[in-house]
């Protein structure tokens, strides 16, 4: 039977200092501490200039975001389809195809057009003869881009299979890319597709120079590391994790070490360091946390599924919202649906509800959409339709409603993926309240909001880009917060910079730093 040590005369349990006595913890936090503080030194030498950069390039990506060449815009460049000269029928066109899109645009001379499978592979048939298109020949990417802009083309370059601008993964279904420059004082530079004949991305001078000090910096994002998808994703997951461990080790010895400075018994404070290290400890307390839950969101926004689902529906809701395949729903169209459109920059071939469109678009506000069983022209699908269409991609839920989104609902208008305007949004009950998007002037799923999701969005958007109700509705006061807090936290970026080039400098050999003073 073990006996208890006795106390001594005068204990008291809240203040063990005060008999001369420390409890075992102490000599653990003190370890702990400084494995903490080694660890946050080593990873600081590390990540410090990432940080920085990280800091930097997103102050330049409020004023100029990545190139991006809209649906609006491409519509509006591109000239009408030659409907008249279309002699093969869509299904006669997509014979022997796996098709999981198609749509016609005009070529050169022939209207022609493009399907892809679900692999994301295209072919391209002469709407005039329904063979094969051939790759677009130099001189004919120069015709396109002249005919999209009315601006005289100054060089043609390529094909390339990547490019910085065209190296995000949704144009492989494009590749190869012919490079147009026009003769315009903007240099401004066209991506035509030699594959589909179309223009699908713009660039301007101003916009690639300030892009190298901005969203190629802040998204690690070189042609030669982004051009693989898996490398660049785990490459920037992985940075961004190591990123969070240094901002949270440093974070909580800031904190450790302005308690124990606060109750020095002879000289008080927040701080007792002296010099840049004061700086770069006073910086962490003000500008810690900003730093941590920006590199913390920032590190989400290549979470793709890993923790919270993505948003994006499956290929059997796809299929169950269409209703019938789309094969199915191109042998409905004739060539007299075809001209039947106004004209059209493009039409694209639709399935919803089980019913087969065509969904014509030009420089026009809103689509022609003509229902290919027979009936007028509409502007936009039928609410009915789309309730339906959902309510039969997600059959285990509870079907509760549709609705017209607000024009400042917070979850529509997130500057990673804004919805197009006339979104309809219907609502479902099931493991917890599950919203599904639906374009009216496409038939297109947008994104599933089920809680995960919406919880996603509050942790990337909200503490990443601060788009929480209310604030973006003053968009001068939400970039003017976040340039304050990007300055606070490349301060304390910058400081570590110099504390780490001070570390390494005399950690390096002398003859080293004699032949760089050299």
């Amino acid at each position: 039977m073990s006996m208890a040590k006795p106390r001594p005369i005068g204990f008291d349990p809240a203040n063990p200092r005060a008999a001369g006595l420390s409890w075992p913890w102490r000599g653990w936090t003190k370890t702990a501490t400084r494995r903490l503080s080694w660890l946050h030194r080593w990873l600081g030498v590390v990540m410090c200039l990432f940080f920085s950069a990280w800091f930097l390039s997103g102050a330049v990506m409020l004023y100029v975001p990545f190139p991006a060449l809209s649906a609006a815009a491409r519509y509006a460049g591109e000239p009408p389809i030659a409907t008249a000269d279309v002699l093969i029928a869509p299904a006669a066109a997509a014979a022997g195809m796996t098709v999981e899109a198609a749509s016609l645009v005009q070529g050169v001379q022939d209207p022609l057009y493009i399907f892809q499978n679900g692999a994301g592979q295209t072919v391209t048939i002469d709407g005039r003869t329904g063979s094969p298109a051939p790759l677009a020949t130099a001189a004919q990417a120069a015709t396109i881009a002249a005919r999209f802009t009315h601006t005289p083309v100054a060089a043609v370059a390529g094909p390339y299979g990547y490019d910085q601008w065209i190296v995000h993964q949704h144009f492989d279904p494009y590749r190869p890319f012919y490079r147009v420059s026009l003769a315009d004082y903007k240099g401004t530079q066209l991506y035509v597709s030699a594959r589909t004949y179309q223009v699908l991305q713009l660039t301007t001078l101003h916009e690639r120079f300030w892009n190298w000090a901005g969203a190629v910096v802040h998204w690690i994002y070189p042609t030669i590391i982004r051009r693989s998808y898996p490398l660049w994703d785990n490459l920037v997951w992985c940075l961004s994790l190591v990123g969070i461990f240094t901002a949270a080790a440093g974070l909580t010895l800031g904190i450790t070490r302005m308690r124990a400075a606060m109750r020095h018994p002879k000289h008080p404070g927040i701080s007792a360091f002296r010099g840049l290290f004061r700086w770069h400890h006073l910086l962490g307390l003000t500008a810690g946390l900003t730093l941590f839950t920006w590199i913390f969101s920032g590190w989400l926004s290549v979470d793709h599924g890993r923790i919270f689902s993505t948003g994006i529906p499956t290929g059997v809701e796809v299929a169950a919202a269409r209703g019938i395949t789309l094969p199915d729903a191109l042998r409905a169209v004739t060539l007299a649906d075809l001209r039947a459109l106004p004209p059209s920059a493009e039409i694209d071939f639709v399935a919803l509800d089980g019913q087969s469109y065509l969904v014509g678009h030009s420089a026009a506000a809103r689509p022609a959409i003509l229902p290919a069983a027979g009936g007028p022209i509409i502007h936009e699908f039928p609410d009915a339709a789309l309730a339906s269409a959902a309510a039969a991609a997600w059959p285990q839920l509870d079907f509760q409603r549709l609705a017209h989104i607000k024009p400042h609902d917070w979850y529509a208008n997130l500057p990673d993926a804004p919805l197009p305007p006339h979104t309809r949004r219907v609502y479902f009950t099931g493991q917890g309240e599950i919203w599904v998007d639906i374009d009216a002037d496409t038939g297109i799923i947008q994104d599933v909001m089920d809680p995960s999701r919406r919880v996603y969005c509050w942790l990337f958007d909200g503490l990443h880009t601060f788009d929480i109700p209310g604030l973006p509705a003053h968009p001068f006061a939400q970039k003017l917060l976040m340039l304050v807090l990007l300055a606070g936290g490349f301060a304390l970026s910058a400081s570590s910079v110099v504390l780490a080039f001070r570390r390494v400098r005399r950690l390096a050999p002398k003859s080293f730093i004699k032949s760089t003073k050299g």
